[in-house]
Formats: C-alpha cells, structure tokens, sequence
C-alpha cells in the first residue's frame, strides 16, 4: 500500500520556517503547468504509474485510490466532495495510525485521472493553491 500524506499549507505547522499561509508549500507540491514546473505529487504519480505499468507485464497488479482534503483554520474538508460543508473529523486507530473519517476516495488508473481531481479539489478550496494566487 502507497499512501501520500499532504497537509493543506493553509494549516500552520509547528517548528517550521513556514508563515501560517505560505504559497511555496502549494507550489512545492502541486507546481504549476507541465515540465520542470511540476511539483512533487504529479512527479510522484507520474512516476508510480509508469512503475505499475511496467509491472503489468510480470503479471502484478496494483489498486491506486486519491482523496484530496484541505485543512484550513483546523477544520478539515473532503475537496472531492464540495457538497458536504460539514468539517471531516480526523481519528486515530489503533494499530493503522490517523486518519481521516469519512473521506472521499476516488479510484484512478493513471495520472490523468488523478489531474482530473486535483483540478476538480483545487476550484473548491477556500484557501487559492499558489498557482492560482496573483503575482
């Protein structure tokens, strides 16, 4: 199992150099357009689904599922479902860790898919990715 962990930059990290709002933590992992702009998790998924295709030949086969969540002002939001104005409740289990209750998750096949809904989740966002805030 792969799971990507990605906190909102709108959520002030403790110990960090970041300000409590910092467009370089949307712009380091999302980026902005194609090439050398693009930030860590479109590289990251890029590359894991170039992996689980060259995989497929060997007769392994993978499942990839995404849920996009922002985290503003300490309340948690499922950015793949803009209906649901209710804040998401984050839970801690006792042997698989913390995570999210009620989150959406979305199963993709390729990088496009997972484009598709970040695009999706960034237009909902309360707090503008970086690539989206004036310059």
């Amino acid at each position: 199992m792969i799971m990507f962990l990605f906190c909102s930059d709108s959520y002030p990290p403790r110990d960090s150099h970041f300000t409590t709002h910092s467009p370089l933590q949307s712009y380091t992992m999302m980026g902005s357009g194609k090439g050398a702009s693009r930030g860590l998790i479109p590289r990251l998924c890029e590359e894991l689904f170039a992996r689980i295709q060259a995989s497929t030949t060997t007769g392994w086969t993978a499942k990839v599922e995404v849920s996009y969540m922002e985290i503003y002002l300490e309340k948690v939001r499922d950015l793949l479902t803009p209906t649901s104005q209710r804040p998401l409740r984050v839970r801690q289990h006792a042997t698989m860790g913390p995570y999210v209750e009620d989150l959406t998750s979305h199963a993709v096949d390729g990088f496009e898919m997972v484009q598709g809904l970040m695009d999706e989740g960034a237009k909902v966002r309360l707090q503008p990715p970086a690539c989206y805030l004036p310059s």
